[in-house]
């Protein structure tokens, strides 16, 4: 039987009451009254779903979290798929940076980030990625042979396998160009206790149109 790390229980005490604060929603959906009412799907359920990352039909996945939970002995239909898209638009992406955030400052509070000889490694990893083929992505990122296409970069805990900070930016950024902008992070991703002159940092670059 495997059982739970014991700082396990204070990292999720801790990202579900962000998500209950009310200046915290505040800060991260797109109008001031959205989420203001009470409903089946709300702002906790709506990111927490998104974080368990549905792999399969969304109403089967949807039907399957409600399930669990709200400790049904069947599977019911408590939120369709047509709600749940309309409601996400709700939802700001700026929400999922600062719960990374929030999750490194308990792993540096906890003493979980690891090292290497004495520093801590950081590296910086960029590409190349075709987007969904649709008219607002292709306006805003270009397009390469007819698809919307991005840069993606991002700086890496390497000990600990963990993203610090990632850019999805347009491609006339160049790399080192991203790579000054992620690193421009790692004063705010670091403790006292491990500076960054106290950190080893590697940058490579990858095209891909994956």
């Amino acid at each position: 039987m495997t059982t739970q790390p014991i700082f396990f229980p204070k990292i999720v005490h801790k990202i579900t009451s962000l998500l209950s604060c009310p200046e915290y929603i505040a800060q991260h959906r797109t109008h001031p009254k959205h989420f203001t009412r009470k409903r089946h799907l709300t702002f906790p359920n709506l990111v927490l779903f998104l974080l368990n990352q549905p792999n399969s039909a969304l109403q089967t996945e949807l039907d399957a979290f409600f399930q669990a939970l709200n400790g049904s002995a069947f599977e019911t239909q408590v939120v369709t798929a047509q709600a749940f898209s309309k409601t996400r638009q709700k939802l700001s992406a700026s929400v999922f940076e600062a719960l990374n955030s929030a999750l490194h400052a308990q792993m540096d509070e906890l003493g979980l980030h690891k090292t290497w000889q004495g520093l801590r490694l950081l590296a910086v990893d960029g590409s190349s990625m075709h987007l969904p083929l649709e008219d607002p992505l292709a306006r805003h990122f270009g397009t390469n042979n007819g698809l919307p296409v991005a840069r993606v970069s991002v700086l890496q805990d390497l000990p600990s396998d963990q993203a610090l900070h990632t850019l999805l930016i347009t491609p006339d950024v160049d790399e080192r160009s991203c790579a000054s902008m992620l690193l421009t992070t790692v004063r705010f991703c670091l403790t006292e206790a491990i500076p960054p002159t106290g950190s080893l940092l590697s940058y490579s670059a990858v095209n891909s149109n994956s």
